[in-house]
């Protein structure tokens, strides 16, 4: 059954969308601390779920866990997300929002990891992630058919909003047999945790952007999604026009292909 109704603004999906249409499946899978999730997330969840929907694509949702360890509460539900038959899981963090064609446009990009990029809880505009440059503090990333559909090759990227395929996961479990454990979930694998050397504190998603790295799994960002991020206000913000915005010498706002 086709949705034909105007739910929330949403419409009908772009005909650039259709090349997904019985080519993917979605696991989606949010970690929380308390058992709830923002009014904002809800909402953007049901508009993507609404436009996944009239793409008929399959999409299903993994049990969370309330637990103050988010790297364990990720680690579950890439458990899960191996022991189904979905082709991508796609990680929310319960306190974002995004606009609704945003997992729709990462699809179409048919990366490993592919993940949009939130702004940090602070005043000062601040986005979660470390972006390469090459030696003339130009931005590394693939050019899209506009400037707007852009990517953006990071060295680390928060795991508040990501898309993954089950070769990451394949490709982990081969590196780093080391990682396997039951503590995950049966058949299990640590693939997120938090890191301390004396100089640094790392956090789970920023070493799961190392290990992939290592695995042979590149980090791309897809920068133009209005994204928003709960905290005692709403922390709104889209990266790509950030960075327009910004000008500054050394990012250029130029793209290099890798």
């Amino acid at each position: 059954m086709r949705i034909k109704h105007d739910f929330g603004g949403v419409k009908a999906p772009d005909l650039k969308y259709e090349a997904l249409r019985g080519k993917v499946s979605v696991l989606i899978g949010t970690p929380t601390l308390d058992n709830k999730c923002s009014m904002d997330y809800t909402t953007s969840l049901l508009q993507s779920c609404i436009r996944l929907h009239e793409l008929d694509i399959p999409f299903f949702f993994s049990k969370t866990l309330n637990s103050c360890f988010v790297d364990l509460s990720r680690n579950l539900i890439a458990t899960q997300f191996m022991s189904s038959k979905c082709t991508h899981l796609w990680q929310i963090d319960s306190d974002m929002s995004w606009n609704p064609e945003a997992p729709l446009d990462m699809l179409l990009k048919q990366k490993e990891f592919i993940a949009g990029i939130g702004r940090k809880k602070t005043d000062e505009t601040q986005f979660a992630g470390v972006n390469y440059t090459d030696e003339n503090g130009t931005i590394k990333g693939e050019l899209g058919e506009t400037e707007e559909d852009t990517l953006i090759k990071m060295k680390y990227i928060g795991g508040a909003f990501t898309i993954l395929t089950r070769s990451v996961f394949e490709k982990l479990q081969t590196t780093y047999p080391n990682l396997k454990s039951d503590g995950a979930g049966k058949g299990g694998y640590s693939y997120w945790q938090c890191e301390y050397n004396p100089s640094a504190w790392h956090t789970e998603d920023y070493v799961f952007s190392s290990l992939c790295e290592g695995a042979g799994v590149d980090v791309w960002c897809y920068p133009n999604i209005d994204m928003g991020h709960q905290g005692h206000k709403n922390y709104e913000g889209n990266w790509f026009k950030h960075l327009k915005k910004q000008r500054l010498p050394e990012i250029k706002v130029q793209y290099a292909n890798t």
